[in-house]
């Protein structure tokens, strides 16, 4: 550690004796909008006071300069997790603000709609968010959402965000990846981990919980009744609702749910984020009109519907009338999941 410190001691040093850099650094912290209200420690809050900001730079460059500790949370320094604290954890954390992509952080607080129901399993609470019945047009143009057709639905409940991690473990006992964050979403999940989560949660809580079909997954993302007609769930532009096209499959660096804006219903990360799994196969879509419909799971080789797009994927990926099939055994990183409930 000590000779990790010596090295980068000299290459921050010739670093600062430009005065060009310097000023570029001050200029472009300063600019760079602390993101403040956080609830708890996090990497990358050197100073421990809830915000990112020009502050931990400094305190962490004097940690890697001096080695003193005294004003440092040790545990925020190691922003790349390689377990030393050096000249590239400066670089990391000065790349994130300046880019706006700190990411795994507790979100700020939540609106919950009107109407929704909290439940509360093991000292864990989620919400449910009312999806009032109605008709809307279903599909889009490509080969994969056509054609666009009728679809009529029952009232039901949706979850106000993904299930997020901790929530996995209150139900599960553990979660099977190191994350930096409870409020993390939980993914790295196929089909079958779906079922299961939802099967215990529905023996804690005495309901009965689904993954939401497909045509309900559309209308709650598209806004309900509620509707503007937005391209991607609750704006035209996805930078306001979702994170996408990140490009780093390192799961653990996800942003905790709830940061983007929400959509008409109140509904979080919709578009972007993590994929959201689907309780149906995945199936033509037919031309006629149809009532609170579900697509049987295991055709076309037991390929599942996920819907959303994700924080890998680009953004026709995370349009609202988007769809994908996926092999319901396969836990690739951006896989989610939504909980529904209802109609009876």
């Amino acid at each position: 550690m000590q000779n990790r410190r010596s090295i980068n001691r000299f290459k921050i040093s010739d670093i600062m004796k430009n005065s060009n850099i310097r000023k570029f650094l001050v200029f472009a912290l300063l600019a760079v909008l602390p993101l403040c209200g956080l609830s708890r420690t996090v990497r990358g809050d050197v100073n421990s006071d809830g915000c990112y900001d020009i502050n931990d730079v400094t305190l962490l460059t004097q940690y890697v300069l001096t080695g003193d500790d005294s004003s440092v949370n040790v545990g925020a320094c190691d922003m790349n997790y390689d377990h030393y604290v050096d000249i590239n954890d400066i670089i990391y954390l000065i790349d994130k603000l300046l880019k706006g992509t700190m990411g795994y952080c507790p979100p700020p607080d939540l609106t919950i709609p009107e109407g929704s129901v909290t439940y509360t399993v093991n000292g864990v609470s989620f919400q449910m968010v009312p999806v009032e019945g109605g008709t809307f047009m279903m599909g889009g143009t490509s080969t994969l959402n056509s054609p666009i057709h009728q679809v009529t639905l029952s009232s039901y409940w949706i979850g106000l965000t993904e299930v997020t991690v901790g929530l996995w473990k209150a139900v599960m006992g553990s979660y099977f990846l190191e994350m930096h964050d409870d409020d993390q979403p939980a993914g790295c999940l196929t089909w079958y981990m779906c079922q299961d989560f939802i099967a215990r949660l529905n023996e804690l809580t005495g309901l009965n919980f689904h993954l939401s079909t497909e045509a309900q997954w559309e209308f709650a993302a598209r806004g309900g009744n509620l509707s503007h007609g937005y391209t991607f769930a609750g704006s035209n532009l996805l930078s306001e609702v979702g994170w996408f096209g990140l490009h780093d499959m390192d799961l653990t660096r996800m942003y905790s749910v709830g940061w983007k804006t929400p959509n008409e219903l109140g509904l979080y990360d919709m578009s972007g984020s993590l994929r959201e799994v689907c309780l149906d196969g995945f199936e033509g879509y037919p031309s006629e009109p149809q009532v609170d419909p579900v697509a049987g799971v295991g055709i076309q080789g037991g390929s599942i519907v996920v819907r959303g797009g994700s924080f890998l994927t680009d953004s026709v990926y995370c349009a609202v009338n988007s769809r994908w099939p996926y092999d319901k055994g396969l836990n690739m990183p951006e896989n989610g999941m939504r909980l529904a409930l209802g109609p009876e």
